[in-house]
């Protein structure tokens, strides 16, 4: 099954297309097993990873995957000062 195409990303290669939001980067696939695409925030230690059917809902999640990580980095960075 072929997989449906997403507009406005960058090809790294053949397969993986890449989107950036506040200097994250994150790698897209087509999962076939889960039908839809799946991402991946890469160059950082922790594993934060998100997933949507279409442009708009990848988007959306990626955005908020990265604030959410920024937001809780913040938190842990500040506690730990304490």
């Amino acid at each position: 099954m072929k997989p449906p195409q997403l507009t406005g990303y960058t090809y790294k290669d053949n397969t993986m297309k890449t989107m950036t939001h506040r200097n994250y980067t994150a790698e897209i696939h087509y999962s076939e097993e889960d039908c839809c695409f799946v991402g991946r925030v890469v160059d950082i230690d922790d594993i934060v990873s998100f997933d949507g059917n279409t442009d708009e809902e990848l988007r959306d999640a990626f955005e908020g995957m990265v604030d959410f990580y920024i937001e809780v980095v913040n938190k842990r960075d500040s506690a730990e000062i304490r």
